[in-house]
């Protein structure tokens, strides 16, 4: 029986039980006893009161014990449901956390994927190139010749991934759900710079700089992209000692990992000023030239960068006790990158 129906049946057979036994009362009250009927009447007027009292009593007092009882069984049921809604919430909540860090690990991998295949590209290259020199870790002096079968899918690899960093860009900036309006538009200046060194070193390749002789391509001195890309560690020396210093200096602060993302984005935003003020010394038209050191370095800043999306969205989306799923979401992250 119901809470709220079993109330309701104590109260109808109590009232029930009242009735009768006023009914009974009530014809003793009426009967003619011959003599005695005062004493009998004020006697049962007397328990009829009693009665009355103890009836509307017991009924009071029983009325407050079932809807204690019956508020206390709504309590439960309120609370068994409110649990259920809870619960509920945390499992959608769950399920939005581990969507959002499956997208988040995803543009962590692409990331890293654009920044292996740049150094896969170099280093198939570079192992290409015959080396005569006694030295095989320095540059050979322009100009060098790379085989030209292996030169081709070089450039081949290295469209696919200016192609696929462009992607990543592109994903990036639709990502509205996953990252912060500030992190989207830093990590795209990033990401940028990352595609378009890669587009300025096919250029080479696509505007005929490098020339074929018969089975080999030669690097000449007009290859400075590609060049750069095999071997660029140093800036040119075509550089005034200033903008030299400045550019070693701002690499150097985006590769420090004890500065904070805010630095080291501050240390792109002075290379990309300088860039814009990169004249050679002669016809003074810009060049605006790119760095592969920089280029690899914006890749792991954008990295970087996902990695804290994702740290922040763990720490976000989930109940202090899921420390175990954040965590393994976190270590995806980073092997995914490696």
């Amino acid at each position: 029986m119901r809470p709220g129906e079993s109330s309701k049946f104590w109260r109808l057979a109590f009232g029930a039980t009242l009735l009768v036994a006023a009914a009974v009362l009530l014809a003793m009250f009426m009967t003619d006893y011959r003599g005695t009927a005062d004493n009998f009447r004020i006697e049962a007027a007397k328990l009829l009161l009693q009665f009355v009292m103890v009836g509307v009593g017991g009924t009071l007092i029983l009325a407050y014990v079932n809807d204690r009882r019956d508020s206390a069984a709504r309590r439960q049921i309120e609370a068994a449901e409110a649990e259920k809604t809870a619960a509920d919430a945390r499992t959608k909540a769950q399920g939005r956390a581990a969507i959002r860090r499956g997208a988040l690990q995803e543009l962590i991998g692409r990331v890293g994927d654009a920044h292996r295949r740049l150094k896969v590209v170099k280093r198939q290259m570079r192992s290409a190139i015959p080396r005569a020199e006694p030295d095989p870790d320095g540059p050979p002096e322009r100009p060098y010749r790379v085989p030209a079968e292996a030169f081709v899918q070089a450039m081949d690899d290295l469209l696919h991934a200016q192609i696929a960093s462009e992607e990543v860009g592109d994903r990036i900036d639709v990502s509205v759900e996953l990252l912060e309006p500030y992190q989207i538009e830093r990590m795209k200046k990033a990401l940028r710079y990352g595609a378009r060194y890669f587009h300025d070193v096919y250029e080479d390749y696509e505007h005929g700089r490098v020339k074929r002789v018969g089975d080999e391509f030669e690097i000449t001195c007009n290859c400075n992209n590609l060049h750069n890309f095999l071997f660029g560690r140093e800036p040119p020396r075509n550089l005034s000692p200033e903008h030299q210093e400045r550019l070693i200096a701002g690499f150097r602060q985006m590769h420090d990992q004890n500065r904070s993302l805010e630095q080291r984005y501050k240390a792109l935003e002075e290379i990309e000023e300088l860039r814009q003020a990169d004249r050679p010394h002669g016809d003074g038209r810009p060049r605006r030239r790119r760095y592969r050191s920089i280029a690899t370095e914006c890749y792991a800043l954008a990295g970087d960068e996902l990695r804290q999306a994702l740290w922040l969205s763990c720490s976000k989306d989930l109940e202090p006790d899921a420390g175990s799923v954040a965590s393994a979401g976190l270590e995806a992250g980073a092997a995914a990158a490696r």
